[in-house]
């Protein structure tokens, strides 16, 4: 079963202990536009479904909310985590519209078309639509 209750707050949990490295990420400008202002970082392959995959990985279906069992997960899935073709700055329009398409909280097998969409996006801002 996906998104129990132990689940969801495990994952607001690990969110929050991601969020404080997040600055060692954050970029100066937008990846689309190059804009320097309201910047915000966005995961392309959702950080829910990178912990979800971590769990059932290690057959967990019920997480407790230890911070060991966080920082076990952050420890393995950094590389996913933090990996700049995941997490990108975005100014809070680009970011706004990657949710206003596909959702606010889609789903991985998303993650491709959203990436596909920024960099249309990128391209236009460039001048190379093709």
């Amino acid at each position: 079963m996906r998104n129990t209750s132990a689940e969801k707050l495990f994952t607001k949990f690990v969110r929050a202990k991601a969020k404080t490295q997040y600055h060692k990420y954050k970029k100066d400008e937008c990846w689309v536009c190059g804009s320097s202002e309201n910047l915000e970082l966005h995961h392309v392959y959702p950080l829910s479904d990178i912990i979800h995959d971590w769990l059932r990985e290690h057959n967990i279906k019920n997480p407790s909310n230890d911070v060991e069992l966080r920082e076990e997960l952050l420890n393995d899935v950094a590389d996913k985590v933090y990996n700049p073709t995941n997490l990108i700055t975005l100014c809070k329009t680009h970011h706004r519209n990657v949710h206003t398409l596909f959702g606010q909280t889609y789903g991985g097998k998303m993650a491709e078309k959203v990436n596909k969409y920024l960099t249309k996006q990128k391209e236009k801002f460039n001048g190379k639509v093709q």
